[in-house]
């Protein structure tokens, strides 16, 4: 038998319980799962990365990676990620559910999380947490965990550089709260949708900065041959400063006197 450590076979430990040694059989075929869910883990995260360095401005393909990985990876029966903007929670991207169902449930968002949510927990915790019967009384939606046959509910925040930038809960069938190594995978992921949404952040501002850069580029170089006649570079500051700020129109309006304006530009 294999002997615990700090209590060797034959002590006399009456707390002990000897445990059947593993056959050379079943050793290999636990080495080979160990193999498989590390070959499956590195695939999920290399796919993630891959997404992450596609998405330039658009978060969206890494999300539905990340839920999906999770997913299947945690043995979860769904994993659901929300978008928290210090008020209302908005649906993000989820798998496990079905096409109708979750149509139907992406209704109802927008909205402030549920006082008893696990989302309501993690933004409130801004930590991991955990409900162990959704199908409780105790849990605020326990017809659809006994719809979808769920019980025991985890939730992560998504942190970002600004803060909490949103939460991903996931559900598993039984009460028992996932291992330590499937937390520590499940916050990986979390890890991997704020890698994303600071990708997407970062390209964003870059481009905007960018088209900043051509606008006034573009209105210098109006105004070197504009010489005596401004008003090209008038109307081409109100184009400029629409198209940069998405408004629906610009005016330009000169002071003519402390008590007279004049429209130059529209």
């Amino acid at each position: 038998m294999i002997a615990r450590p700090g209590h060797p076979a034959g002590t006399g430990d009456a707390g002990y319980v000897a445990q059947p040694e593993l056959t050379a059989e079943q050793e290999l075929n636990a080495l080979r799962r160990e193999k498989a869910e590390a070959e499956a883990r590195l695939a999920a995260t290399a796919e993630i990365l891959q997404s992450v360095k596609a998405s330039r401005g658009d978060a969206q393909p890494v999300f539905e990676a990340v839920v999906r990985s999770a997913t299947e990876l945690s043995r979860a029966n769904f994993c659901i990620l929300w978008r928290y903007d210090g008020r209302m929670i908005h649906y993000c991207a989820s798998h496990g559910f079905t096409e109708e169902f979750i149509a139907g449930y992406q209704a109802d968002y927008p909205a402030e999380p549920n006082p008893s949510s696990v989302a309501k927990g993690v933004i409130d915790a801004r930590a991991p947490f955990h409900f162990s019967d959704a199908q409780s009384d105790g849990y605020f939606d326990a017809k659809t965990a006994k719809l979808n046959g769920f019980k025991h509910m985890m939730g992560l925040p998504v942190e970002t550089e600004e803060g909490l930038w949103g939460v991903m809960v996931l559900a598993w069938p039984g009460e028992e709260a996932p291992e330590r190594a499937v937390v520590s995978l499940l916050e990986t992921f979390s890890d991997q949708a704020a890698i994303a949404i600071e990708n997407a952040r970062l390209f964003a501002s870059t481009e905007e900065a960018m088209q900043r850069e051509a606008a006034s580029a573009e209105i210098l170089e109006v105004i070197s041959g504009a010489t005596s006649d401004v008003q090209a570079v008038f109307d081409l500051i109100a184009q400029k400063a629409a198209e940069l700020c998405d408004a629906p129109f610009c005016a330009v309006w000169q002071f003519i006197s402390s008590e007279v304006v004049e429209l130059r530009a529209y």
